[in-house]
């Protein structure tokens, strides 16, 4: 959840921005939101695991480029599903898409 209100952040400061290019014509969210969110994600996700790593709670061998690839698409997956016209469920969704997809990339390949 320290994720999510730290990507709500990022996407919130684009929101107040000038410069806001639509995804698409019918969809409020934008181009810079999206990738907002996508690095609001990674940056977080990343400082997390290593913060776990570090503390010897998990991932104490796993590879960095397994690590931040993991990251990457858990990232993707929660822009991508922030990008979606659903105004309150994303604030479920989107930590549920991005742990569920880490889950799998860590279950499969960590």
């Amino acid at each position: 959840m320290s994720k999510m209100s730290s990507v709500d952040a990022c996407i919130d400061a684009d929101y107040h921005s000038p410069a806001r290019v639509p995804l698409l014509r019918v969809l409020p969210q934008t181009w810079a939101g999206s990738v907002a969110c996508a690095v609001g994600s990674l940056v977080c996700s990343l400082l997390l695991l290593r913060f776990l790593q570090i503390s010897g709670l998990m991932l104490q061998h796993a590879d960095p480029i397994n690590i931040l690839a993991g990251c990457c698409i858990a990232a993707v997956a929660a822009a991508a599903v922030e990008s979606l016209p659903l105004p309150d469920a994303d604030n479920v969704l989107v930590p549920a898409a991005a742990a569920a997809v880490g889950l799998w990339w860590f279950g499969l390949s960590g």
